[in-house]
């Protein structure tokens, strides 16, 4: 799946600034909102010994949300002003256990050897708990509209890359 992201950095009060500012604009432009929830999420990031994913600038986590886990892939793509493009893969999981097996190979870069990075040891290199409220808006396609309230709960040093 292709995803585009446009990012912004928020004050603490962002949520009740949507609610009160942005929310009103949709209705008045007859754009349906709906499906408000908060969702509690736990991201665990991986990476090898060897730092492969940063090296070839591709994020890998595996995420909780209420007792179902899913493990993400995002490739290297394009950031330009905050707008983030690139493909990711998702995988559905029985536990939080990671299993790079389980992606396609159409997933992975060209050189890349599943095989030996499934006989590595992944290191989680940071565990967040966030707090995202969520709602969907039909605009053509459902547009997600969403934002993270973040609490790092584990944090390890992460090498510089060796590339």
């Amino acid at each position: 799946m292709s995803e585009i992201e446009l990012k912004f950095v928020t004050g603490d009060n962002a949520h009740h600034a949507f609610s009160q500012r942005v929310l009103p604009l949709f209705e008045k432009n007859s754009i349906q909102v709906n499906s408000h929830r908060e969702m509690r999420l736990e991201n665990d990031y991986y990476d090898t010994d060897k730092l492969d994913f940063q090296n070839n600038k591709m994020g890998f986590r595996v995420r909780g949300n209420n007792g179902e886990y899913e493990q993400t892939l995002k490739t290297n793509g394009v950031v330009s002003g905050g707008l983030h493009k690139r493909m990711e893969y998702n995988v559905s999981l029985d536990n939080s256990r990671p299993d790079l097996t389980l992606f396609e190979a159409s997933a992975w870069p060209q050189d890349w050897d599943v095989a030996a990075k499934t006989r590595v040891y992944l290191n989680s290199l940071a565990l967040t708990l966030l707090a995202m409220p969520m709602w969907l808006a039909w605009v053509k396609v459902w547009l997600r509209l969403c934002w993270t309230v973040a609490k790092q709960v584990q944090k390890k040093p992460v090498p510089q890359s060796t590339k």
